[in-house]
């Protein structure tokens, strides 16, 4: 008779498992995204050029303990200028039940090019990143993250709609040239369309869709969302101080709902 030695599993290795087999029990007959839809994406967004394999800067964890909320940064070395910047970034995830996860639209005003939000990923998967430059120029990276409980569904507490608040810190000073960091938050059920609720009946698709942030009425930034940002949206990005003058952020949803906040910053 042979004998097999017992390997001794861990906590981390225990928690794994069990959210691996929450997730097949959960979603059954849920059809997820592939490494080939999402190259079917890149194909589309290139028009068939393609896109560079290159080294950028990518920042997501290498284990995700709650796929509910990952924290993803990314920043890209350009110049920003009129003639030389990064016109938009994509986010996908190829084992979530759709690839798209976020657009952002960045303009040479915010003077660098990075951002942070927070994902749902429902399983251990690839988050890859499509950079798009003035030139016309494609460059791609990749990341992987092993998930050990699995968001994008599930039992969603009660959500009262009311309650939606935006928030945002802004510097109130700063310097002429100072590139400084935008932070904003909206407090948002970013309802998939695969949760339930307490009787078990699934939840409306209901998200926070585009966030767009005008400077002294002239657009800087804007991000379209998917049902793959986490609850509660946070959304960082970076701008290049100028001149004084007033931050208008605008949340849209849905249903078409409109959140707005103002912040005003004084530059010296």
């Amino acid at each position: 008779m042979k004998l097999y030695k017992l390997k001794t599993v861990t906590r981390r290795d225990a928690i794994f498992m069990i959210g691996a087999l929450g997730g097949s029990i959960m979603f059954p007959f849920s059809s997820t995204a592939s490494s080939k839809m999402v190259s079917d994406r890149i194909n589309e967004i290139t028009n068939g050029k393609g896109a560079e394999e290159s080294d950028l800067f990518l920042d997501l964890p290498e284990i995700a303990e709650n796929g509910n909320q990952v924290k993803v940064s990314f920043e890209i070395d350009s110049p920003m200028t009129d003639k030389d910047h990064v016109k938009e970034v994509y986010i996908f995830a190829d084992g979530n039940p759709a690839p798209n996860v976020a657009k952002f639209t960045f303009t040479p005003a915010l003077g660098s090019c990075s951002a942070t939000t927070r994902i749902r990923l429902s399983k251990t998967q690839n988050v890859h990143l499509l950079a798009a430059f003035s030139n016309g120029k494609y460059a791609t990276t990749k990341s992987k993250v092993k998930v050990t409980i699995g968001g994008c569904g599930g039992w969603f507490k009660e959500y009262k709609m009311s309650k939606i608040k935006p928030r945002g810190k802004v510097p109130k000073k700063a310097a002429i040239d100072e590139v400084v960091e935008i932070k904003t938050l909206i407090r948002h059920p970013m309802h998939s369309g695969r949760m339930k609720d307490k009787n078990g009946k699934i939840i409306p698709k209901r998200i926070i869709n585009k966030f767009v942030v005008k400077f002294n009425n002239e657009e800087v930034f804007n991000m379209n969302l998917e049902p793959s940002i986490s609850t509660n949206p946070y959304i960082a990005f970076p701008f290049k101080a100028k001149v004084s003058g007033t931050f208008d952020f605008q949340w849209i949803d849905d249903n078409g709902d409109k959140y707005s906040m103002k912040r005003k910053m004084t530059v010296s």
